[in-house]
């Protein structure tokens, strides 16, 4: 097979792609050679292993609310971790709280708030920083505020 380029890729697709299914996939793996390197066109509508002049191309298409979905499982992901801290316990004299651009860290009811009597409070500093350092990618300019 020759190398395809993306606008090839593009004019040679027909409507609507549904999203690939596990089968699909494992398929299209077992006929790609061992060492061929594997990633997606320009558009991201297919993957693309490639192992010298050699193009094994499957075509795949978007998820419906695949933004939406993956946000929601974060948030879940995070409210779970509260959780887990919460439910370890621990008393503490002064507690931590940590701000983001989204508001509070809160998990009750929602993930973040405006109200600062609804933040949620971390053992000490350690604890909301693992918070962060867990959750870097999705937290907006996390920060601990300072109350000495």
């Amino acid at each position: 097979m020759s190398r395809l380029t993306s606008d090839q890729l593009l004019r040679e697709r027909k409507g609507q792609l549904m999203p690939t299914t596990k089968h699909e996939l494992l398929d299209w793996l077992m006929d790609v050679p061992e060492d061929a390197e594997i990633g997606t066109d320009g558009a991201g509508l297919a993957l693309l292993a490639i192992l010298g002049t050699n193009v094994h191309l499957l075509e795949i298409g978007h998820i419906p609310n695949a933004d939406e979905i993956y946000a929601e499982a974060i948030n879940q992901a995070m409210l779970e971790r509260l959780r887990r801290i919460d439910a370890a316990g621990g008393e503490t004299e002064t507690g931590i709280i940590i701000v983001t651009f989204q508001g509070y860290i809160s998990g009750i009811p929602r993930l973040f708030s405006t109200d600062f009597n609804t933040a949620f409070i971390f053992k000490n500093r350690e604890q909301a920083e693992a918070f962060i350092t867990e959750f870097a990618d999705e937290l907006y300019n996390p920060q601990i505020p300072d109350y000495r």
